[in-house]
């Protein structure tokens, strides 16, 4: 929360429909000099003192947000608490709300736009601005206090932008409505007096029909209070921990968007056999997505992307998590590059019969799959094509390579360092190093790496997005993991490019070290490679543009949250610390009074809100101990000031080692040892 002096996020931004339900249905003054309730009139009226707890009553206070934030997902976060009166309301106390509706320019004309949101400023009948509930609520007038338009950041050539608007209450559905007018004007389909011809509700006494703008981007950002109601006692350490959490999320945001940009990116070479006015010829175009040696697709997953080395053209969307990774690793894979991945794969192999291609008339006689398949799937998990299969087939075993795509966030890693590293990996290894090692169900760790490539996609908030892609015959439980972690420690300084050759060299280091696996989520199963008779591709433009559509809207909503995240982590680093820095510790909390001479801002009337004004950093006035000392830092200056010292980091050549994979056959139980044998014996008959 903020007031009208002040810029700190009381909590975490609350993003939805839900927020909007609230503050929707409450009863709002009808002008700006009345309160929100009778209720808080009279709290108003009084003006009792800040009820301000001595250094002796803190010490008995509970550290609220630290007993309550571990139970709260990331997202959802207590920054500090007030002590209240009993005639406080969360609800009909609040004197002011502000909500900001994020949002991509999408070639929109932002003056336009910020001529028709200045319209909206003042005490107006709403009516024709909202959802009308006659029952619920009588008067439609509000007071709009203040409304504007911003460009934050530009992500993948796309800007994004917020619009903040402040007023003493709002209407049910009223911010969405506003933005729907908002986004016609700025569109060129409306002019921007069509604000005033809706205010006029004598003119205009019944709503025109439109669509509202999506609830999703909507986020409650400020409550504003009178200034004796609330007095905010923050941590700093409760401050770190939450900023530590919504930077995950953020990062989290960032990667998921870009692979849905690159994605779709990729998605557009796709190359189709028939001319777009043909369509309408069959239900499903023919492509065959192959080069001399190889098809490419992956119904091995319902969400993997493919291309050969002659196309670039995935096969179905981008299979995201550590689920697709455990089935590429404990599959069987080939030794050799001349190998398959299983003994059925290379008889289909050795034979090579025919592509099964189907005849128009066959074509016409078939159901449209994806069309079928794809409205009960979530928009992420999308089929793009098919193809008919002989009975030797199977979507694990008869793939001959598989690549795959870890999306990272740079954060100042040596990307040259990096790539040394990776190239270091091309080739024919033994990878028990790389791996969770699973003697029982893995006989042979040897693994052919074609090539790996870490390429820098695209910049988002200052941050640059990269990604590793690998492509080999097969891979073990965990290696992309575990070799993006490695990829790490070298790009971050702590080790040499050669400690991937130490790690090979199985001889020298017959036992891993102990290092942490990067995390699962950025990964991605990009495609699969199949023989060239093995598929025969059919897609759809009309499916294919349907598949677009939906990723689109994928992209457009995690831009915007990622929007959102970085809009508050921002925000929140301005949040005046009423202590100075050495007082941490006095207390398992600080003291700050977020409060002008006419409000103090807190949102407790939503788990999630933050806010800023356009008069931001001012400390608060409220203990007279705190106004005689020097000017309190803001939680970005304390943060900067106070970072953490860095661990002492122990090479990993160094570290302890885990059981060589010889002691751990060694170390199998009766049971486990006999399905060890019967495995190899399969795996070396397989291999003879």
């Amino acid at each position: 929360s903020s007031s009208s002096s002040s810029s700190a996020p009381s909590s975490s931004p609350a993003v939805g429909a839900d927020h909007m339900q609230v503050a929707a249905e409450e009863p709002s003054p009808t002008s700006a000099s009345s309160s929100a309730s009778p209720s808080a009139s009279s709290v108003s009226s009084s003006a009792p003192d800040p009820i301000v707890l001595s250094s002796r009553d803190l010490s008995q206070e509970l550290d609220y947000p630290g007993k309550i934030n571990p139970q709260l997902p990331p997202h959802i976060q207590v920054l500090g608490w007030s002590p209240i009166d009993d005639e406080f309301s969360a609800r009909y106390s609040a004197t002011s709300r502000q909500y900001k509706y994020f949002f991509a320019r999408q070639g929109r004309d932002l003056g336009l736009m910020r001529d028709a949101a200045a319209r909206l400023i003042g005490e107006h009948d709403f009516r024709n601005f909202c959802r009308i509930d006659p029952i619920n609520v009588q008067s439609f007038v509000r007071e709009i206090y203040d409304a504007s338009i911003d460009e934050l950041m530009s992500f993948a050539g796309t800007d994004l932008c917020v619009l903040t608007i402040r007023g003493s209450g709002f209407l049910w559905h009223q911010i969405r409505c506003t933005m729907a007018v908002l986004f016609l004007v700025g569109e060129g389909k409306e002019a921007p007096d069509l604000v005033d011809r809706l205010l006029d509700v004598q003119a205009t006494a019944r709503k025109p029909a439109y669509e509202m703008a999506i609830p999703e981007p909507l986020a409650l950002w400020e409550c504003g209070f009178p200034s004796h109601a609330l007095h905010m006692h923050y941590s700093p350490s409760t401050l770190e921990r939450v900023c530590s959490k919504w930077r995950g999320v953020l990062e989290d945001l960032q990667w998921k968007a870009a692979v849905a940009h690159h994605f779709l990116r990729e998605l557009d070479r796709l190359p189709l056999s028939m001319a777009p006015a043909e369509e309408g010829a069959a239900s499903s175009s023919t492509s065959a997505l192959s080069s001399s040696s190889s098809s490419s697709s992956s119904p091995s997953s319902s969400s993997s992307s493919s291309s050969s080395s002659s196309s670039s053209a995935p096969s179905s969307s981008p299979a995201v998590g550590a689920d697709h990774m455990q089935v590429a690793a404990e599959e069987p894979s080939p030794t050799s590059a001349s190998s398959s991945a299983s003994p059925s794969a290379s008889s289909v192999s050795s034979s090579a019969p025919d592509p099964i291609v189907l005849s128009s008339r066959d074509l016409s006689q078939e159901l449209d799959y994806p069309g079928k398949i794809n409205p009960q799937l979530p928009p992420h998990i999308q089929v793009l094509g098919w193809s008919p299969i002989d009975d030797e087939f199977s979507a694990r075993y008869s793939a001959t390579s598989r690549q795959y795509k870890y999306f990272f966030a740079r954060q100042g890693r040596d990307l040259g360092l990096m790539r040394d590293a990776a190239a270091r990996l091309i080739g024919e290894h033994d990878f028990r190093n790389f791996c969770r090692i699973d003697p029982i169900n893995v006989q042979s760790f040897v693994r052919e790496i074609y090539d790996a490539s870490i390429d820098e996609l695209m910049s988002f908030a200052g941050t640059d997005l990269c990604v590793l892609t690998i492509r080999g015959s097969g891979f073990l439980w965990h290696q992309i993991r575990c070799t993006m972690a490695v990829l790490f420690l070298v790009g971050e300084g702590k080790e040499a490019p050669d400690l991937v050759d130490r790690l090979l060299d199985v001889q020298a280091t017959a036992r891993k070290p102990a290092y942490e696996m990067a995390i699962p989520e950025p990964l991605a199963l990009w495609e699969c490679g199949f023989p060239s008779h093995a598929l025969h591709m059919h897609y759809s433009p009309s499916t294919l543009e349907r598949v677009c559509s939906k990723w689109r809207g994928v992209l457009e909503d995690l831009q915007w949250k990622a929007a959102v995240a970085h809009h508050f982590l921002r925000e929140l680093d301005r949040l005046p610390l009423s202590m100075a820095p050495a007082e941490e510790g006095a207390a398992s909390s600080s003291t700050s009074a977020l409060s002008s001479s006419s409000s103090s801002s807190s949102s407790p009337s939503s788990s999630s809100s933050s806010s800023s004004s356009s008069s931001s950093s001012s400390s608060s006035p409220s203990s007279s101990a705190t106004s005689q000392s020097a000017p309190a830092p803001t939680w970005g200056e304390y943060r900067t000031t106070h970072a953490p010292a860095p661990s002492k980091y122990r090479p990993i050549m160094e570290r302890d080692r885990a059981l060589s994979l010889e002691d751990r056959i060694e170390r199998l139980n009766p049971h486990k040892r006999r399905k060890y044998n019967e495995k190899k014996e399969r795996h070396d008959a397989a291999a003879s």
